[in-house]
């Protein structure tokens, strides 16, 4: 009886770490901007919540997996409360132009850096990696042509 019992608690819990992990896609370089100006000069500037008016400078965070679905950090850019990366969901974001630190947390803090250029949108992926209890966040700048037909199938906010 304690065999089955082991048995189905090792299955439960091999369950539960999959659940957190993620195919992961070889990472391609970000796309750099022609001008950064310093992440202190935009810092103070708030992050709203974006309706997608043309001529707007746009961050999109959005999250295709729902692997680890329980687990959905909270997404800032610049200190800011930004988005939630929740999966099947992209936030889009207006943001002043140039360089914004967005950082993700669960046990720990991750932090990515993206410049935005003035009227145009970057796009950064929100997953979670493998964690002992709880999926680690992660940030990856993707560029847009391989990004937009993603977010085009999330439900957006």
């Amino acid at each position: 009886m304690s065999v089955i019992k082991s048995g189905t608690a090792a299955l439960l819990g091999a369950f539960f770490l999959g659940a957190c992990a993620e195919t992961h896609q070889p990472q391609e370089a970000p796309q750099q901007a022609s001008a950064e100006p310093a992440a202190e000069a935009n810092a103070a500037q708030p992050v709203t919540a974006a309706a997608g008016g043309d001529g707007d400078t746009k961050l999109v965070i959005y999250r295709t997996s729902y692997a680890g679905f329980a687990v959905q950090p909270k997404v800032f850019v610049d200190g800011n409360d930004a988005a939630t990366c929740t999966p099947g969901r992209a936030t889009t974001v207006k943001v002043a132009p140039g360089t914004h630190r967005l950082t993700a947390r669960t046990l720990a803090e991750k932090e990515l850096t993206v410049s935005v250029p003035e009227g145009g949108t970057s796009y950064v992926r929100c997953s979670l990696t493998i964690g002992l209890v709880v999926g680690g966040a992660k940030l990856v700048e993707v560029p847009a042509a391989e990004a937009a037909p993603k977010v085009a199938k999330l439900k957006q906010k």
